[in-house]
């Protein structure tokens, strides 16, 4: 087949397969039940669009709209989120419809970004098509552990996996696009001329706004794309065995790096400052924790890739230095992945790509020395990888059908939102279920006492409070003094809060809005 009409059949693939699902859910709520937008992690899914709507409202600095204590805001923390807000209210566009485009669009450029760097790599479109296949499309072997209770990475480290990733939210698709721009390796050089030499400026210009754009997004990747790149800077001067250090800095790779720090590096730098600076930030950042999956859940997550991958290491370092881009990336991101700190998981993004491309020269190592056909090779490499992110689909289709609570909204919570929206004061604190805390922000911009497990501030502490609360465990004067102290300013009582039990006695609340299954209180004066 065409090596273009191959790219063009399997990318329209990936868009079907991230596209069709969200359109059926929509159309599954019927007139009792609307779709919540998200089909995998509702729950960092909201907190995105509690963002967007911040940039909707005018806003360019985060704020802690899960919390009771917004804070004074932060620059550039969740700028990318920010500015689609501002772009849907351009655009006069809603929320969750920008968000999908923006995702829809990440894909796009995700799925280019890997036909660059196949092409870049391969000379033979034989393996070109099948990197890009596998990187597009493949996922691990979760979907064994499932019958055994595990729940392993590949089921939900959505960065890690390209079609995981447009699956999931945009900021993952554009993240990695931005990943793989800046570390496909250049083209052999040809004889310099005048037009090459009037490019070397762009040729750094490229690279310093494609990190900036990338530490705006996930800052991660700009340590995984240094520390790739001097690693494969040290290796190839190292192997001139004379002159490290004049080679080192004379090199084009040396000031590479230099250029990519320089664009990456600012931003995150200033985050950690202004995040430590307040304290409001600080007790919101210190829960912030992704410890690394064990390294049985990791195998399991990455393989087949993995296995083939180790496979094709020595081809990959035997083949044009190019390759080895690949197996640097792996083994850093790997090795950061185990470094002793609290936000390990997140070295895991993109680390499928590159085994992916290990994985062609590993089935082409394995065919030379058993006696399977290339193309059973393949065919089999394809069914084992390929259930979890079918698993993941009809996984999604399952809570389309049946109306999960975590996916989908009942029509009197629709219609409660809209009337906070219309009716309350912007500033206004609002106590709700825990689980009802989640959709309060995005819908309706309004604050909550807790919403979130990572963007509430003490959010254990908060979560047990709201849930003594709705539950009837808190005693009326207690109560009374938790409103008071908490200077709460509503309640919301729906159909979650039902399930959780009763309100406490209170003398002092006023109804002031109900439907078939919510109620919405004021406190008196």
């Amino acid at each position: 087949m065409n090596e273009r009409r191959f790219y063009f059949i399997i990318a329209l693939l990936v868009i079907l397969a991230i596209t069709l699902p969200y359109l059926y859910a929509v159309r599954a709520g019927g007139s009792e039940y609307v779709f919540g937008g998200f089909l995998i992690n509702a729950r960092d899914g909201n907190s995105y669009l509690a963002k967007m709507r911040q940039g909707w409202e005018g806003a360019w600095r985060f704020r802690l709209t899960y919390s009771p204590d917004p804070g004074e805001g932060v620059w550039f923390i969740y700028i990318f989120y920010l500015g689609l807000g501002h772009l849907a209210r351009v655009l006069n566009v809603p929320l969750l419809l920008m968000f999908h485009l923006a995702r829809l669009a990440g894909a796009v450029c995700l799925l280019w970004a890997l036909t660059r760097l196949w092409r870049s790599l391969f000379l033979s479109p034989h393996h070109r098509k099948l990197a890009f296949a596998i990187s597009a499309l493949s996922s691990g072997l979760g979907w064994l552990g499932l019958p055994f209770g595990a729940f392993t990475s590949d089921l939900w480290v959505a960065e890690t996996y390209p079609f995981l990733s447009t699956y999931t939210n945009p900021h993952f698709a554009c993240s990695l696009a931005l990943l793989v721009f800046l570390l496909v390796p250049k083209a052999p050089k040809s004889p310099k001329n005048t037009s090459q030499r009037a490019k070397k400026w762009s040729g750094f210009l490229w690279p310093f706004l494609g990190s900036f754009a990338l530490s705006l997004m996930a800052p991660f990747g700009v340590v995984i794309v240094l520390l790739t790149k001097a690693v494969l800077l040290i290796l190839k001067t190292v192997e001139t065995r004379s002159e490290f250090w004049q080679k080192l800095v004379e090199s084009e790779g040396f000031w590479s790096i230099v250029v990519i720090a320089l664009g990456g590096l600012p931003v995150p730098i200033y985050e950690l400052w202004a995040i430590h600076a307040d304290p409001v930030y600080r007790a919101w950042n210190d829960q912030n924790l992704t410890p690394a999956p064990p390294l049985w859940d990791v195998f399991i997550a990455l393989s087949p890739a993995l296995v083939m991958s180790i496979l094709g290491l020595r081809l990959a370092w035997k083949k044009d230095d190019r390759f080895r881009v690949l197996a640097v990336w792996a083994g850093t991101s790997l090795i950061l992945l185990y470094v002793p700190w609290k936000l390990q998981r997140r070295f895991m993004m993109g680390l499928f790509i590159p085994l992916a491309g290990l994985t062609v020269l590993g089935i082409d190592w394995l065919k030379k020395r058993i006696n399977i056909h290339y193309r059973t090779l393949v065919i089999l490499f394809f069914v084992l990888s390929l259930p979890t992110n079918l698993i993941l689909i009809f996984s999604g289709l399952h809570a389309a059908q049946t109306h999960a609570p975590n996916v989908y909204l009942s029509a009197d919570e629709v219609q409660a939102f809209a009337w906070i929206e219309e009716n309350v004061p912007p500033d206004a604190l609002i106590l709700t279920g825990p689980e009802t805390g989640l959709y309060i922000p995005p819908h309706t911009g309004r604050r909550v006492l807790y919403g979130h497990p990572y963007e509430t501030a003490n959010a254990e502490a908060a979560k047990s409070t709201v849930t003594a609360f709705f539950t009837g465990e808190t005693a009326s004067a207690q109560a009374e003094s938790l409103l008071r102290t908490r200077n709460i300013d509503y309640i919301f009582r729906g159909p979650r809060e039902k399930e959780l039990g009763q309100l406490p006695a209170l003398s002092t609340l006023t109804p002031i809005f109900s439907n078939n299954t919510v109620h919405i209180y004021e406190m008196m004066p």
